[in-house]
């Protein structure tokens, strides 16, 4: 899956936010096992390349998110997973 140009609307977690329109917002989650060089802040834009994944409760648990953003995590059931190499930010 390609996003282009996606807002990043807002960043609850390490190497985990949200990107997307009015429309809706996905999860995005970046694929690395140390922390990335990206400082990805709300109202970047993001272009990326990655893959429709599915999760379950201990996922979200396990990126860290709480509150409504682990409500809408969970209810989605799905995010995507981009490599750390195939985003591309600015600001």
């Amino acid at each position: 899956m390609s996003m282009s140009g996606a807002d990043v609307l807002t960043v609850p977690v390490d190497e985990g936010f949200w990107a997307g329109s009015g429309n809706g917002r996905v999860w995005v989650q970046i694929d690395t096992p140390i922390e990335s060089l990206y400082d990805v802040d709300a109202g970047d834009s993001v272009n990326l390349t990655g893959r429709v994944v599915a999760h379950d409760s201990a996922f979200v648990a396990g990126v860290g998110a709480t509150g409504s953003d682990a409500q809408d995590l969970t209810r989605q059931g799905a995010h995507i997973t981009v490599k750390v190499d195939d985003v591309d930010l600015s600001s």
